[in-house]
């Protein structure tokens, strides 16, 4: 997890600080957590009692989303590899110029492996979900989009994705008009460990999302049982 307070929050900065410490807090009671945090940040972090499981860790973080800045890891026959998905600030170019903590798994490796492997394209942890014998959903949206990847096609993303580890593609529409992350299929979509599928449906018929996210769930079906 990442002790980055940023600005951007406003008159809200300090709610946002107060929840962050307690979900810091609740998942220490379960297990260990390291707790990245910018230089100009550890005394607050610190000072915030958060206990023995909670190893605080100085490092170029400048954003609390560390499932998309940090790496993802995959899990080989004999070891865990963690991989730098290149993420660019979920298509820098829409945004914003890139922050120093955008390249975060590809400058600070000590923090999570000397045998960090870098993906073939651009993305970010919530591109994917993956669910049972090795098969990854993704979105058209996300991993096509035009910031992140246009000199890649679909087909070059997967066998990338194979050579990963991934058993299976399975592409979804996704959301083109979600004004940040281009429609991460994570926040729609859980597989589970029974293998049924969890997916969200648009909440209004006129929502600009729905009749790509209808097409989704019609391609689910065919895949697994569906729970919407």
């Amino acid at each position: 997890m990442a002790w980055a307070l940023h600005p951007e929050w406003g008159a809200a900065l300090s709610e946002v600080t107060d929840e962050l410490r307690c979900i810091i807090l609740a998942i220490a009671e379960f297990e260990p957590v390291r707790l990245l945090t910018p230089r100009s940040l550890l005394g607050q972090a610190k000072a915030q009692g958060f206990g023995r499981n909670v190893e605080i860790v100085e490092a170029p973080v400048d954003d609390i989303w560390m499932r998309d800045i940090a790496p993802i890891y995959i899990a080989g026959d004999f070891e865990v590899l963690p991989v730098d998905l290149n993420f660019n600030g979920w298509g820098a170019p829409r945004l914003r110029p890139p922050r120093p903590g955008d390249r975060l798994a590809g400058t600070a490796r000590d923090l999570f492996g000397r045998n960090m492997i870098s993906a073939g394209f651009v993305a970010e942890g919530g591109a994917f979900v993956v669910g049972r014998d090795g098969v990854v959903f993704t979105t058209r949206s996300c991993l096509l989009d035009r910031d992140r990847n246009p000199q890649l096609t679909k087909s070059d993303v997967e066998r990338e994705l194979v050579r990963l580890g991934a058993g299976e593609a399975i592409w979804l529409n996704g959301d083109p008009t979600e004004p940040i992350t281009s429609g991460h299929v994570d926040g729609y979509l859980l597989p589970t460990e029974s293998g049924d599928l969890l997916v969200q449906r648009c909440e209004a018929a006129d929502d600009p999302c729905a009749e790509a996210r209808d097409a989704d769930i019609a391609r689910l079906r065919a895949h697994a049982n569906l729970v919407t």
